[in-house]
């Protein structure tokens, strides 16, 4: 009997000590698997805060809009928006003429088809299949146009970014380019415009604009 209640004992025992590496082992697993996902998520925040733009598709009205303007027909367009963060800082400027940037009138994504750059590209692409077309860094610029001998700081102090910044980015894209043996390519920067006039004193005495990059399309022409 003795013998019985003894071996009963070390059973509960096994068992009792069982479920408590069992229940520390499910707790484990429970608590440590969120972190895991967590790093992940972390991960792809970095990867895409990386990215300076994004690629959009164009709508088939919007394209065709495009195509009156040009003047041709499209095989293939990418919209591709700077992912801006707006993190422009004002910076102390010696206005020694006491300049102001007044009547800021502002007009958002214009298409600016002057001073577009042609790529021509050749592929291999007999079957009609998709193509990587590598056209590498690019650089596209904001810019300003004044009459007067002004610091730039001036202007973008006002209209909120840095009329002078230089956006680069990398363009390695796959598109279809229909069989050709060559596919010529047009980079349109996307602005937004700015009128504005230069007051000193309270009186008008010039009148400039700006210009901010937001994107760019880049067209296959057909």
């Amino acid at each position: 009997m003795k013998c019985l209640m003894k071996n009963l004992i070390i059973l509960f025992a096994l068992l009792f000590l069982s479920l408590v590496f069992l229940g520390r082992t499910i707790y484990r697993s429970y608590t440590e698997d969120p972190k895991v996902h967590k790093q992940e998520e972390v991960n792809l925040n970095q990867d895409k805060g990386n990215k300076n733009f994004e690629i959009l598709e164009v709508s088939s009205e919007k394209k065709k809009q495009m195509e009156e303007s040009l003047g041709y027909e499209i095989a293939e367009v990418k919209h591709i928006r700077f992912l801006d963060k707006d993190d422009y800082t004002k910076e102390e400027v010696n206005n020694r003429e006491d300049y102001t940037i007044e009547n800021i009138s502002e007009v958002k994504n214009v298409l600016e088809f002057s001073g577009r750059d042609l790529y021509q590209s050749m592929c291999k692409n007999e079957k009609e299949e998709d193509t990587e077309i590598k056209i590498g860094e690019k650089i596209l610029k904001n810019d300003y146009m004044v009459d007067l001998p002004m610091d730039p700081k001036i202007i973008s102090n006002s209209l909120g970014f840095d009329v002078e910044k230089k956006i680069k980015i990398d363009l390695d894209l796959d598109i279809k380019v229909e069989g050709k043996t060559f596919a010529s390519l047009s980079l349109f920067p996307e602005i937004n415009h700015y009128d504005f006039g230069i007051h000193k004193n309270g009186r008008g005495v010039s009148k400039g604009t700006a210009k901010k990059v937001v994107g760019a399309y880049l067209i296959v022409r057909k």
